[in-house]
């Protein structure tokens, strides 16, 4: 099994585990927590910066590192909910999936 594939696993089991907490419990909110505005930076946002200083390699290593982190915490950190962790998670794995596959 490959580490992407790990890693997808251990997300899905999670947000298994997530979905079954009452949605009464979560908070809803406008702020996107994934992809907030304050990292933009004019016209790029800064992993398309990050992407062209140090390439696709590098930055592809640095999306599936980072969606470690995010599985290893889940739940941890005090004011990040399970939701917001795996949908970090989601979207480095998505991109570097996309990076891999050049799309």
């Amino acid at each position: 099994m490959t580490k992407n594939k790990i890693i997808q696993e251990v997300i899905n089991q999670e947000a298994n585990k997530f979905n079954k907490v009452s949605d009464k419990t979560r908070i809803e909110q406008d702020y996107d927590f994934v992809n907030p505005n304050h990292y933009k930076k004019g016209d790029k946002e800064t992993w398309e910066q990050m992407l062209e200083i140090w390439g696709k390699d590098a930055f592809i290593k640095h999306c599936e590192i980072t969606a470690f982190k995010y599985i290893q915490r889940l739940g941890k950190k005090p004011n990040n909910s399970i939701e917001q962790d795996l949908e970090k998670a989601r979207w480095y794995l998505n991109k570097a999936y996309d990076l891999k596959n050049n799309q």
